[in-house]
């Protein structure tokens, strides 16, 4: 994958070195720079102005420049938010974040900079040495402190979790809600890209640290480590409460649960629990649930018992064997949660029972019997009517990640919606999706004479054809562009192809859906989304004329086929024509999307990294 890397300079009051370790970076690559001057009391762009008129700088290195400022100081967290921000939607796939203060070497920036090709999905963070002289004693021990706790929250070891020489994946971002404003965004980014499974690359550097008194610091030692402090302690609580973790584990923390809810320490058992969460890194919720055992109407089956299992300890008095015989039960019925639990988990996760929906027909052969007699027997409405209530349905709960797909997608084409919008969106887009299936069933049942067709850039088409040098079409999982097709009753379209020849026949390509390891990032929506090069390849290989081709459900039983031809400019290099056809491709794409949002039928995570 290409990486477009983009440098990033948040500064405050960086006056001094701000210009210097810019016009380094510049100097040493072609990378693009952005300074986030976070309310400076002078402006940083006036003094760049400056900087460059002073030392006649070619305009090659001053149109890589870019300027962001706000008029008040609102914290780093947020300056790098506000560049996230900006570079997403201009298709660069990293932000390489260096310190405005000159701690960071342009050569030490480069490293992390080279290391997104070798790691482009991975947040890369700039180990730094803890022999560099003139580090401050507070920082050496808050970076052991950061280190322990990001360890605690991931079982992942990151060795220094305060850098701010990092390389973000902007794909990996981009979708995600950040909370805090200041010097703990850096900490709350790494664990939530830890959470979502983002691999963490760090990278040993050098780091110059100035003499003590002539080092120009922004963080407040007493407010800044509280806020630190304070996230860190969220963090380690929505860590416990998150994820249930493999099988064992979760087992593990509902049989402990159920040995705490045997002891006979009432009142205390929750307190019990969330002790045993933090030393043992257990899911608080599954602890709790185990201790419920102790609430009626068990616990007067709980209590005769632990009596009766008492009096096996005969060498002891007779309170003390009501608790050896709690303990004991407790132990018992613990036991037993763990096993039965685990090997619950064990079977519901083999693969044997996976459900995933990617969008194809599922009802199995009797569900789709009953379908094609209900179409044969009672018309389309029925079937409709049918779907609404009892398909719909049935994979909007019982297909989680179709739905979580669904959702992203609403949340970026419509980020007005309230929840409530979006799940009547989502059914809305599910049962449309069913409505194209049926349609396509009636059409094999009763012909291309039920349906009426609107076709829209079938001349240029035509006219493509009738040069005989191929035509390339590349569709996408939305609408309903086969049936469309067919009832335009042109030449037989071929689909999910790798390897074509194009001997004056029409082929068909998804563009929309990664399959091999030939791939770019570019934008879609204003985000980054993975995108497949090779059908734009063949394309390009093939010369052969390119189009678009969408077909759409207008209204009952009436449909649209839309083609398009992509014209390339010849002037580009074949990398640079590469881009264009696969960017206007989706620029199209991006057109019928909003014109026709409820038939999105992409049913992966297509703008994450999930989807490839």
């Amino acid at each position: 994958m290409k990486t477009r890397v983009l440098f990033c300079l948040p500064t405050y009051n960086n006056l001094n070195t701000v210009a210097e370790v810019a016009l380094g970076l510049l100097g040493q690559s072609d990378n693009d720079l952005l300074v986030v001057d976070d309310g400076s009391h002078s402006s940083v762009e006036e003094l760049f102005r400056e900087t460059l008129l002073e030392q006649n700088l070619p305009l090659e290195i001053r149109d890589r420049i870019f300027h962001l400022r706000s008029e008040e100081n609102m914290g780093k967290g947020t300056a790098l938010r506000k560049a996230f921000a900006w570079a997403i939607p201009r298709g660069y796939t990293h932000i390489v974040t260096v310190d405005a203060d000159g701690h960071h070497p342009s050569s030490e920036a480069l490293k992390i900079m080279q290391a997104t090709e070798t790691h482009p999905w991975a947040l890369i963070i700039g180990h730094r040495s803890v022999a560099t002289q003139h580090i401050p004693k507070l920082s050496k021990f808050g970076r052991k402190i950061s280190k322990f706790w990001a360890s605690y929250q991931n079982n992942e070891k990151v060795f220094d979790s305060q850098s701010g020489l990092r390389a973000y994946p902007l794909i990996q971002v981009q979708n995600l809600r950040f909370f805090t404003r200041r010097y703990d965004f850096e900490i709350e980014v790494l664990i939530r890209l830890i959470w979502k499974k983002v691999p963490v690359v760090e990278i040993p550097v050098d780091v110059l640290y100035h003499p003590p008194k002539a080092q120009v610091s922004h963080f407040r030692k007493l407010w800044d480590n509280g806020r630190l402090s304070a996230l860190k302690a969220l963090l380690v609580i929505v860590s416990l409460l998150r994820e249930p973790g493999p099988p064992a584990r979760l087992a593990s923390a509902l049989g402990l649960g159920v040995w705490i809810g045997c002891l006979p320490l009432y009142g205390v058992h929750t307190l019990l629990a969330a002790a045993f969460s933090f030393l043992f890194k257990l899911n608080f919720v599954a602890l709790v649930v185990g201790t419920q055992i102790s609430m009626p109407p068990l616990l007067p089956l709980l209590l005769p018992a632990a009596f009766k299992i008492g009096k096996l300890y005969t060498m002891v008095g007779h309170h003390k064997r009501f608790i050896l015989g709690s303990i004991t039960l407790g132990f018992i019925l613990g036991l037993l949660t763990f096993l039965t639990t685990w090997i619950s988990l064990l079977v519901s996760n083999s693969p044997k029972k996976a459900r995933k929906w990617h969008g194809e027909p599922r009802r199995g052969r009797l569900g789709n019997w009953i379908f094609k007699m209900i179409l044969k027997y009672f018309g389309l409405r029925m079937a409709y009517f049918c779907v609404r209530i009892f398909v719909v349905p049935y994979f909007y709960f019982l297909f989680p990640s179709a739905r979580r797909s669904a959702a992203q997608y609403w949340k970026i084409i419509r980020p007005q919606q309230n929840f409530f919008q979006r799940q009547a969106a989502i059914l809305s887009q599910m049962y449309r999706f069913e409505t194209v299936l049926l349609d396509s069933v009636y059409f094999s049942l009763c012909g291309r004479d039920e349906f009426s067709l609107e076709s829209h850039g079938y001349t240029e088409l035509q006219a493509a054809l009738d040069r005989k040098n191929g035509v390339l079409m590349i569709s996408a999982h939305i609408g309903a562009w086969e049936l469309a097709a067919h009832l335009l009753n042109c030449r037989e379209m071929i689909e999910h192809l790798q390897v074509v020849r194009l001997e004056g026949e029409v082929v068909s390509l998804m563009g929309d859906h990664p399959l091999g390891a030939n791939i770019e990032l570019l934008t879609f929506f204003g985000k980054l989304v993975v995108v497949d090069l090779a059908p734009f390849r063949t394309a390009l290989a093939g010369e052969t004329s390119t189009f678009f081709a969408f077909g759409f459900r207008e209204a009952y039983k009436r449909y649209s086929f839309h083609v398009g031809e992509i014209i390339i400019p010849t002037s580009l290099s074949k990398e640079e024509q590469l881009h264009f056809l696969a960017q206007s491709y989706l620029i199209h794409l991006e057109i019928f999307v909003k014109k026709y949002p409820t038939q999105w039928f992409n049913w992966s995570a297509f703008f994450s990294h999930a989807s490839r």
